[in-house]
């Protein structure tokens, strides 16, 4: 199972790019210099966001990323000297803001991930559960935390919907909001990747796994491979078949003398021997129900 997510994700692994088209000639350059930061950007979380997503998106059938605008990341930008000229500030200003990107591209676990869509199927409200350290949240988002050590966990609330961006630091007595944005898109920034269907959904299920439709065939061959490994594993510790000569004397508690040690030479008169138990035998079917059994699943995973 776990050999085939990982040659589908050697499949999907390519970076993403982005195509910007000029509606005149003129513009041709802007467009140019535009593909030219994005794909700066991407690059940046290729392997952060993206391919941890491409990952999700295998084995659950789904994938949560948002991409959003927040100038907050700005928020060190300081204000116009009263000295200082116009062009001067301006120099600044421009240096100080392409040195930060105040764009927040995010993975959403799908596991913690929970949506509702609306009407037409889109999402509407988004809420992911997660954690960080103390240290790392007050840092984050400059929260107090009385009472908590910097390794200790706090949990996190992140939230989107159509308007607004929030997270939530869940406090032991308290919600603390430490971060909301209006983010005017019209739409939730959260975008939902879900893997083609191969089968009417259950209730409540929004996609299926890579693996979703193989998992009986995949208990079986785990059921297979114990029994191989039981069996091998009884061959080992089978121990020895021994011969002995009838008029061979008996210790006081009427025990034959014969001392069998693996790796050292045992002493053994004429006509006795000694053999090994022979292993438990497996039946040849198991594994050709096993070959079978991996070859369907591989397929169903590939086209899927």
């Amino acid at each position: 199972a776990a050999l085939t997510i990982l040659q589908a994700y050697s499949l999907l692994t390519q970076p993403p790019f982005a195509s910007v088209e000029s509606a005149k000639a003129r513009d041709d350059p802007a467009a140019e210099k535009a593909e030219h930061v994005i794909a700066a950007f991407t690059s940046r979380y290729y392997v952060k966001i993206w391919l941890p997503g491409v990952y999700d998106f295998i084995w659950s059938g789904r994938s949560y990323q948002s991409v959003v605008h927040d100038p907050k990341m700005w928020g060190d930008l300081r204000n116009k000297e009263d000295d200082e000229g116009e062009e001067e500030y301006n120099a600044y200003t421009k240096d100080y803001k392409s040195g930060i990107t105040p764009i927040r591209w995010r993975r959403h676990d799908p596991r913690y991930t929970f949506v509702s869509p609306d009407a037409d199927d889109c999402l509407d409200q988004v809420v992911e559960k997660a954690e960080m350290t103390a240290r790392a949240a007050r840092e984050a988002y400059g929260a107090t935390l009385s009472g908590y050590a910097d390794r200790e966990m706090v949990k996190i609330i992140r939230y989107y919907d159509k308007k607004v961006c929030q997270t939530i630091l869940k406090d032991r007595s308290e919600n603390i909001p430490v971060w909301e944005w209006e983010h005017g898109l019209g739409m939730n920034p959260v975008y939902e990747i879900l893997a083609p269907l191969q089968a009417p959904l259950e209730p409540g299920m929004r996609s299926y796994g890579l693996l979703f439709h193989t998992r009986d065939g995949i208990d079986t061959m785990d059921s297979l491979i114990s029994d191989l490994n039981y069996n091998i594993k009884q061959g080992i510790k089978a121990g020895y078949k021994v011969f002995v000569d009838e008029n061979r004397p008996v210790d006081a508690e009427g025990k034959l003398d014969v001392n069998i040690k693996p790796g050292t030479d045992t002493v053994l008169r004429i006509g006795e021997d000694v053999l090994p138990m022979p292993p438990p035998e497996t039946n040849v079917d198991v594994y050709r129900l096993y070959e079978i059994l991996r070859q369907n699943v591989f397929s169903v995973a590939v086209n899927q």
